[in-house]
């Protein structure tokens, strides 16, 4: 559910006292699952979060502010600058400068989005989680194959985000990947093959989402010295959240 601007008292500071704690009230009730994984604690940090990059954006009203919020649970943390929802990106910097008009955009393309990739009852996401739990950690013995193999197991893995981004944005997916795996000294085939299932899955910026914590206590725990053990750690983790999240 993303709440629409107008469902909300339109003029309504993000800056009033109120604001927090009805935002907080808003994500457990209808992002019950989210809210269980973030913690109270958790919710709060997203709601400060998301009020502060909203801004930005020159979002200040409680509705718009709230509808940031939404997609950032939706859609991951960094939506915003995530290269696989280019739309998103166009409608907070585009055009559209008065924050109703922007905001109105951004939702109806966010709509679209979410119908056409996760399935208008979400559908299509849930039998691509359900898929990536059988998914091994596996690689193809000749090199020059991995690029091919990998993007023909994402179609297989979430077909309808795989026609959405098409075969030049899943190519781009799996060299953000390769990029972002390389900052953990995760940069071996595995390595990027994991980074790339779950950026695909989880967003771009899983790695620094306090939805998926489990992910940033792995890449910047200093005990696990080995990268395959680390992508083992990272693997274990990721299927542990898939399993309780799809229970």
């Amino acid at each position: 559910m993303i709440v629409r601007p107008e469902q909300m008292e339109k003029f309504a500071s993000a800056d009033s006292p109120q604001f927090e704690a009805n935002a907080v009230l808003h994500v457990q009730e209808n992002f019950p699952k989210h809210a269980g994984f973030l913690g109270e604690n958790g919710v709060k940090d997203l709601v400060q979060y998301g009020r502060k990059q909203a801004a930005g954006y020159g979002f200040l009203s409680s509705a718009h502010v709230t509808l940031y919020i939404d997609l950032m649970l939706l859609l991951g943390r960094g939506f915003d600058s995530d290269p696989q929802l280019p739309w998103a990106a166009s409608a907070l910097t585009g055009k559209k400068s008065k924050p109703d008009e922007k905001a109105e955009v951004l939702h109806q393309r966010a709509m679209d989005y979410l119908d056409l990739v996760s399935g208008p009852a979400n559908e299509f996401i849930d039998a691509a989680q359900s898929r990536l739990l059988q998914e091994p950690l596996e690689i193809p013995s000749a090199p020059a194959a991995f690029m091919k193999d990998l993007t023909s197991r994402l179609k297989e893995v979430f077909p309808e985000k795989a026609l959405y981004l098409g075969d030049d944005g899943l190519e781009e997916l799996i060299r953000a990947a390769a990029a972002a795996s390389g900052k953990y000294e995760l940069s071996k085939p595995q390595g990027v093959m994991l980074f790339a299932g779950m950026m695909f899955l989880l967003g771009s910026s899983f790695d620094s989402d306090p939805l998926f914590g489990w992910a940033t206590t792995i890449l910047k725990d200093k005990r696990i010295a080995s990268a395959d053990e680390r992508i083992q750690h990272l693997h274990a983790a990721g299927i542990s959240y898939l399993k309780q999240w799809c229970a």
